[in-house]
């Protein structure tokens, strides 16, 4: 009896198809980050077209229950999720007698970067992840579209701005006081952005930072006018 052996490719092992499913994961991850910048960057230049606001107001989206929501409801709800694990630094920005601060936030989110990517995440509850630097450049983004509709003159159209300022402000989280964190929330997200990018990228983040910083000196310029009313 002759018996004969057919030779098969070895079947990847077990730990190669996790590390290829992984890879694949982080990868579609990374591609709905960068799409996900991209937008808010054109909706953030398309805003100042005649009309565009209004529009924006207007578009509807499905929310999980099913029901149609607001867009723009949609967008702040999703930006105060971004913030979610390190909004209380985002809110002590400002604050008197406290150590933390703009520079600070962003450069704990930088430092943390740096960490988990030579040495892996950390189990420190004080030290904050890779993926929340990613968020926060998100929610920077998004602070900027948020900054862009609320400042953004429109003569023709007053009370369209005047709802617009509203509803993004109600959608803001509480503070501890329990009144709505505001535009205050917005500008002190756009300070650590600033402050990340300039960390980040020290004189080349001008390009980036200077619009932003108009940005905020416009929103305060609008918060001291809501409070002397």
């Amino acid at each position: 009896q002759v018996s004969s052996s057919s030779s098969s490719p070895a079947s990847p092992s077990l730990d190669s198809r996790r590390a290829s499913i992984n890879y694949q994961a982080e990868d579609h991850e990374m591609h709905r980050y960068d799409c996900t910048i991209f937008c808010l960057n054109t909706l953030a230049n398309v805003i100042e077209g005649a009309g565009v606001r209004r529009i924006l107001t207007e578009i509807k989206v499905a929310s999980p229950s099913g029901r149609p929501t607001s867009w723009l409801k949609w967008l702040c709800r999703w930006y105060v999720k971004q913030t979610e694990t390190f909004r209380d630094e985002i809110m002590s920005i400002g604050k008197q007698g406290s150590q933390k601060n703009a520079r600070a936030t962003a450069k704990s989110l930088a430092d943390a970067s740096t960490s988990t990517a030579h040495h892996g995440p950390s189990d420190n509850d004080g030290e904050l992840q890779k993926h929340e630097e990613e968020r926060l450049v998100a929610a920077g983004n998004c602070c900027v579209v948020l900054a862009c509709l609320m400042t953004e003159p429109e003569n023709d159209d007053p009370e369209s701005s005047s709802t617009i300022r509203k509803l993004i402000v109600d959608q803001m989280p509480m503070t501890e006081e329990g009144v709505s964190s505001g535009v205050s929330m917005i500008i002190n997200t756009l300070k650590a952005f600033c402050n990340y990018y300039h960390l980040s990228l020290g004189e080349l983040s001008f390009v980036v930072v200077a619009p932003v910083k108009k940005l905020i000196q416009e929103l305060e310029e609008m918060e001291e006018f809501e409070e002397s009313r």
